[in-house]
């Protein structure tokens, strides 16, 4: 529920932790909010007599009456807490980057899981001891990614369980590190995230990886992933990129998987 505030805000209360993580899908004029204790909320702000009131549960979006028909205790079930979160353009699924390493994908509609990719250092080990070339890595290579990942997973897990002011002093002593994210790209169809083995672009119908990006940078693990999916208009820059592309320096460029 929520109340009004003084100068016409409006305070929600929906969540007794700490908020973490919160994102708004203009599509479906929602708010989802994730809190330290992994307790998931819709909510709206609405405008009415006497100033803006916010509403929990925005009927008119959803198809469940009551979460417990739903996926959204999931993570407060695995005892976790949501490291990012984001909406798809099209309003329909939402993504949240977990403390325990997975990554959920939900359907906003049903609040139940459409997805869980598994990213934990147990996964990656039973993935490198396969036989698919696309994701193996060089003994060596692995184990020191392996070593760095772990490393990371424990300055994420530290970082999940300090308040604000505390993660300002980890910033000071330089102990704080990037929050993985995922995002959609503009179709809606694709979620892409940062793995030990690079960014990965997951095609959510067929669940596919429909590409590995970065796989080859040894030297760096990407965190924090954004994408652009505009063209330019520049014909400066069309006849600088065909130029670089006849040079040899870049053979093709390859399109959106």
């Amino acid at each position: 529920g929520g109340e009004r505030g003084g100068g016409g805000e409006a305070v929600f209360k929906g969540h007794r932790s700490p908020v973490v993580a919160m994102a708004y899908s203009d599509k479906a004029d929602v708010v989802i909010s994730i809190d330290r204790k992994g307790i998931i909320e819709y909510w709206r702000l609405s405008s009415e007599a006497g100033g803006p009131v916010f509403h929990s549960f925005p009927s008119d979006a959803v198809e469940f009456k009551y979460k417990t028909d739903t996926h959204l205790f999931d993570l407060a079930k695995a005892r976790c807490t949501a490291l990012s979160l984001c909406i798809s353009p099209d309003g329909r699924y939402f993504a949240c980057v977990c403390s325990d390493y997975k990554v959920r994908l939900f359907v906003v509609a049903t609040g139940k899981l459409k997805r869980v990719y598994d990213e934990t250092l147990q996964a990656s080990q039973n993935l490198q001891s396969t036989d698919t070339e696309a994701f193996k890595l060089e003994d060596f290579d692995f184990g020191r990614r392996f070593a760095i990942e772990k490393k990371y997973h424990n300055a994420l897990l530290e970082m999940s369980k300090l308040d604000e002011e505390d993660q300002e002093e980890m910033l000071v002593d330089h102990e704080f590190v990037s929050r993985p994210n995922a995002l959609f790209d503009a179709s809606s169809n694709f979620l892409i995230y940062s793995t030990l083995l690079g960014i990965k672009v997951i095609n959510i119908h067929t669940n596919k990886v429909s590409r590995m990006l970065g796989k080859i940078e040894n030297t760096e693990r990407f965190t924090h992933v954004a994408l652009y999916q505009g063209t330019t208009n520049s014909s400066s820059s069309k006849t600088k990129l065909s130029s670089v592309i006849r040079s040899g320096t870049i053979k093709d460029i390859d399109s959106d998987p």
